[in-house]
């Protein structure tokens, strides 16, 4: 199957991680029907499973991030890379000008982004139709608020880099994330909105499981009624500390005692895990739960088990 050969295209920029991935994948895959072609940018290392799953990569030169060695994994948010610009904006305006080259000169007809801020201001510094795909939290009109969701304010940084390019300020870094359509791939009751303008949507959950290929689960350790757990710890570290790696510890140390086979889903990070399951454990990077792959039980912290 190829995707490059229709008039019109649409650049998807993602943010890293399984979820972004897996919920645009089936409106790429839609779009294909209507005639439209679509590239994706994705963080992290998922390019591979872009291209297995059909697609084009847009070719981006990013400069340096400049971040210190580890402090990714205590960054909840993207928004946490521009909040750190907001004194020196030069780097910043670095990366989004990648993007604004990457995008003129393929033209697409729109951009979609989900939930990557840099890919987001180099659309509305473009002035290009703009699509983004979200969840309440990183929204304006998000119902619920929470000082445990506090970082520091990014908008200074991302008023800096639309000055730069003459185009209108923005009141609060959330609106970065509104578009000229948002469309929350949720429902009202998980993802509550207030006051919203008619260009929100909730198109309810996505799950484009199917559409990306991933290796078979490793049937040698599994034996014929042997309950099979799938575990996922979250990240190793996060801003309260090693709380993933307690997790997997803990978690581990518990299923030991039991007579289970388990798949650790990283999420494509480190982690130490103890030996006390032998040879009864798989270590993966990802594992998604299709006809092919059922397990007895799922442990996860929350965000990248699809289900």
């Amino acid at each position: 199957m190829t995707h490059s050969t229709h008039s019109a295209r649409v650049f998807f920029f993602l943010s890293g991680g399984w979820g972004p991935l897996v919920r645009t994948l089936p409106i790429a895959h839609r779009l294909v029907d209507l005639g439209v072609a679509s590239s994706f940018a994705i963080g992290g290392t998922l390019g591979a499973q872009i291209r297995a799953a059909g697609y084009d990569l847009v070719a981006l030169s990013l400069p340096e991030a400049g971040m210190a060695a580890g402090a990714a994994s205590e960054r909840w948010s993207p928004y946490h890379f521009l909040s750190d610009h907001n004194a020196d904006s030069g780097r910043l305006i670095a990366h989004v000008e990648a993007y604004r080259q990457a995008i003129s000169k393929e033209r697409p007809a729109v951009v979609i982004t989900d939930i990557n801020p840099l890919a987001a201001l180099a659309a509305k510094s473009l002035r290009i139709p703009h699509v983004t795909i979200s969840q309440s939290l990183f929204l304006p009109f998000r119902k619920l608020q929470s000082d445990k969701w506090a970082i520091p304010s990014a908008l200074p940084a991302i008023n800096k880099v639309l000055a730069h390019y003459g185009v209108t300020l923005l009141e609060s870094a959330e609106y970065l994330d509104a578009g000229d359509i948002t469309l929350i791939p949720s429902i009202p009751e998980f993802d509550p909105t207030q006051n919203s303008p008619a260009s929100v949507h909730y198109i309810g959950p996505i799950l484009g499981n199917e559409l990306v290929p991933l290796a078979a689960p490793d049937r040698e350790i599994f034996t014929s009624g042997v309950p099979e757990v799938l575990f996922y710890p979250g990240r190793p570290r996060d801003a309260v500390g090693a709380s993933g790696q307690a997790l997997a510890k803990a978690g581990l140390t518990a299923l030991s005692a039991l007579d289970v086979t388990v798949t650790v889903s990283t999420g494509g990070y480190h982690f130490d895990v103890p030996d006390c399951l032998g040879r009864r454990i798989e270590i993966v990077p990802w594992r998604i739960i299709s006809p092919g792959y059922k397990p007895s039980l799922i442990l996860h912290t929350a965000g990248m088990v699809h289900v």
